[in-house]
């Protein structure tokens, strides 16, 4: 077996985690576990974390650009630890591709994408970020309680979002966002907690110019970082740039920004994600070197 095949097959064994459903979704344990979290007391964050924090914050300063991929389990944040990688998101759109499910990452709730990302923490001694579902429904002080669990499973910051989930109003409004916005600077416990606010409204047939008015009030209201998904050029990039000051992340990938990392470094882009990208070429080197496990005459019972 070959290092290449015998990596593969290691990183693709981690994909069939499940994601857990009916044990999350009782609402005996929910509010069970919303009457501890409400009784403790806010902690503050331990050595290091803290300096865990810290370090993912400086990570956005400067011109170097953070390229930050998604792990989906402990396994696969190990892997990319060992590769070098300074910080780790764990991507809501990564656990169900890893879990060969036909789930997206709309259909995690808050404490399934926890409950992942609780995984990746500890799987890698880095900073660990993650987007905590905040749409479907969602109040303000249900954001800030994400913040606040978040926080306590080791994470080092939170992506929040405008996409509502709902077919007829795809986008949040500005006054809920800018509710959730005060809820999550209200919980947050350590100033270096970093926030990471998301405008999905190109994906909705909204203009640049929209999303820009997005953003820019986003950071008005205490995101660290933006976001802008469905940028697809480096001119789109460059005019956010010219226009947004705080730290800006853009997301590669067949429906999103040019995959040329230098151009988007030099463009002024502080973070560069991969979303679930990682999870679906993991779960595609399992299926590739399942099928080079059967002869070209394959014996009874094996697949065809």
């Amino acid at each position: 077996m070959t290092p290449i095949l015998a990596d593969t097959l290691f990183a693709a064994a981690r994909v069939g985690r499940h994601v857990p459903g009916s044990d999350l979704a009782d609402h005996r344990d929910r509010a069970r576990r919303r009457a501890i979290e409400a009784a403790a007391p806010a902690r503050g964050p331990l050595p290091a974390q803290a300096r865990r924090m810290a370090r993912f914050r400086a990570l956005h300063t400067g011109s170097r650009g953070l390229l930050l991929p998604a792990a989906w389990d402990a396994g696969s944040a190990a892997l990319l630890r060992s590769l070098g990688f300074q910080a780790l998101a764990a991507s809501p759109g990564g656990f169900p591709v890893a879990a060969a499910t036909t789930a997206t990452r709309f259909d995690l709730t808050r404490d399934q994408a926890l409950f992942q990302a609780r995984d990746v923490v500890e799987g890698a001694d880095l900073p660990v970020t993650a987007d905590i579902a905040t749409g479907r429904g969602a109040s303000p002080a249900d954001w800030g309680r994400a913040v606040r669990r978040a926080f306590d499973l080791g994470l080092c910051g939170v992506t929040v979002s405008d996409d509502s989930g709902r077919a007829g109003r795809p986008l949040l409004s500005l006054r809920h966002m800018s509710d959730g916005m005060a809820a999550v600077r209200a919980a947050r416990p350590a100033r270096d907690f970093l926030v990471t606010a998301r405008t999905e409204t190109l994906l909705h047939g909204g203009d640049l110019d929209e999303a820009i008015r997005r953003v820019s009030a986003y950071a008005t209201a205490g995101a660290d970082v933006v976001a802008i998904a469905g940028l697809t050029t480096l001119d789109q990039v460059r005019t956010v740039r010219a226009t947004v000051a705080t730290p800006l992340a853009v997301m590669l990938g067949p429906e999103g920004t040019p995959a040329d990392v230098p151009a988007l470094i030099q463009a002024g882009v502080h973070r560069i994600e991969v979303g679930a990208a990682l999870a679906r070429a993991a779960l595609g080197g399992f299926v590739g070197a399942a099928r080079a496990l059967c002869p070209p005459a394959a014996p009874q019972g094996s697949p065809r």
